[in-house]
């Protein structure tokens, strides 16, 4: 009888263990066990969405940005040499627009970025404004400098785009100046065409790549030696918008991380220095 019952007890383990989904095969987790992972995935944006949401600091950079913005734009119309009519590009995202909600809803639900997702979000047109960027828009307009909007939002996404510029005001707000995502992730085409109607005196954006090619591919640096090498430009063509959520700056860092068995949040764990 013992002998027959610890038979059956190893039967019954086998058979559980069976069960289990086995780490690293691609099976996919029960839809509790995946949106439990992907909540504690999110728990690491609650500081930077914090910060971000709740911190006088961000919205003091904020205006920085846009106060130096425009005294560069008054240095740079006034030194201008060129016939072409003059103008400003604009990313959209963490630049003219607050999207740190949709963060918040990743944090709350575990429902990670898609690109449904964020449509979802993008459709419902309820982003505010990033302090300083309306007032920016309205004067680059009084100084007769035309404003485009350049960003990686996709085509799709226009109406509800243009209707969340437009209820909050920022002038433009039309198909002819809000040039969205299509066929490449690149924003080189599309300012190259703004550049073939127009002087571009400012770049305004979140991400490196928000200002030129150059920044898209960061090599093994993490894209310094290239910030060293346009470091002039900072402050002077290019104003940079601070976002501690999301951007090309993560996707650097954990590019020579290949150790596949680790989750996201053990890669970024990887990267952090001590001493």
């Amino acid at each position: 009888m013992k002998r027959s019952l610890i038979i059956l007890l190893v039967i019954s383990i086998a058979f559980t263990a069976c069960k289990r989904v086995p780490k690293n095969t691609g099976e996919k987790l029960p839809p509790s066990q995946q949106t439990k992972l992907d909540k504690n995935s999110a728990q690491q944006l609650v500081v930077a969405t914090l910060w971000f949401q709740k911190s006088a600091e961000r919205r003091a950079l904020s205006y920085q940005a846009f106060n130096w913005a425009e005294k560069m734009l008054v240095s740079h119309l006034d030194n201008k040499q060129d016939d072409l009519p003059p103008c400003v590009v604009l990313d959209i995202d963490e630049t003219v627009l607050d999207n740190s909600p949709f963060e918040g809803k990743y944090i709350e639900t575990g429902k990670p970025y898609s690109s449904e997702s964020w449509k979802e979000w993008s459709d419902l047109a309820q982003a505010t404004a990033i302090p300083g960027a309306l007032r920016f828009c309205n004067f680059s307009m009084e100084q007769g400098v035309e404003v485009f909007y350049v960003s990686n939002r996709r085509a799709n996404e226009l109406e509800g785009t243009r209707k969340n510029l437009s209820d909050l005001g920022f002038p433009n707000s039309d198909d002819n100046h809000i040039l969205l995502r299509t066929d490449e992730s690149s924003k080189k085409s599309r300012r190259s065409k703004i550049a073939e109607s127009h002087s571009i005196l400012l770049l305004l954006g979140d991400n490196l790549d928000d200002f030129s090619e150059l920044f898209e591919n960061r090599q093994i640096d993490l894209g310094y030696g290239l910030v060293d090498q346009e470091r002039e430009k900072f402050g002077n063509r290019f104003i940079l918008l601070p976002n501690p959520m999301y951007g090309s700056w993560e996707s650097a860092a954990l590019k020579n991380e290949t150790d596949e068995t680790l989750s996201k949040a053990k890669k970024r764990l990887k990267q952090i220095q001590s001493y």
